[in-house]
C-alpha cells in the first residue's frame, strides 16, 4: 500500500478512449517519466498528479462527467497568479511524444474508405467499426481569448 505513481493514474487516463493518447492529447504513457521540456512540472519538478489533484476522504480534486469520486475543480491559479495566461508558456504544443486523436468521423464506420497519403504528423486511419480516425502530433494550438474567472 502507498501513494499512487503517475504510472497508476495512467493506467487510465493515458490510455481512456481506446489507446494511448486518444483521449487526453496531452495525457499519454510518456508521462510515467517526462521531461521537463514534455512537462515542466511532472518532469521538470517530479511531480506526482496528486500534487494538484488532492484528495479528501477519497474524493479526487479535477472535474469528470464519469467518475463520482471527483470533487471540486483544479486550476493553474490555485498556485500561480492569473495575470499571465498558462497557456504562454506550457502549451507551445501538446501531443509531442504520441499523436493524440483530432477528429472522428462516425459516419465513415462500416463502409470502405480511400484514405488519403501520410505524412509523420498526421496519421489516418480507417477501422470499419469506427470509422475514419485521425492523429496529428506537435499541435500547436489555436489560442483564443476568455474569460472563465
Amino acid at each position: 500500500m502507498g501513494l499512487p505513481t503517475r504510472a497508476n493514474c495512467g493506467s487510465c487516463h493515458w490510455c481512456g478512449g481506446g489507446g494511448d493518447a486518444i483521449k487526453h492529447g496531452d495525457l499519454d504513457s510518456t508521462l510515467k517519466h517526462p521531461t521537463a521540456l514534455q512537462d515542466v512540472h511532472m518532469g521538470g519538478q517530479d511531480f506526482t498528479c496528486q500534487e494538484c489533484h488532492t484528495t479528501t476522504k477519497h474524493k479526487i480534486s479535477g472535474v469528470s462527467n464519469t467518475a463520482a469520486v471527483s470533487e471540486g475543480r483544479v486550476s493553474c491559479t490555485d498556485c500561480h497568479c492569473d495575470t499571465i495566461a498558462c497557456q504562454t508558456c506550457h502549451i507551445p504544443t501538446f501531443a509531442r511524444n504520441k499523436p493524440t486523436l483530432m477528429f472522428w468521423d462516425w459516419s465513415k464506420a462500416g463502409r470502405a474508405v480511400e484514405l488519403s497519403p501520410k505524412d509523420p504528423y498526421c496519421i489516418t486511419t480507417h477501422s470499419k467499426k469506427k470509422g475514419v480516425l485521425i492523429k496529428r502530433q506537435n499541435v500547436q494550438p489555436v489560442y483564443a481569448w476568455n474569460n472563465f474567472l
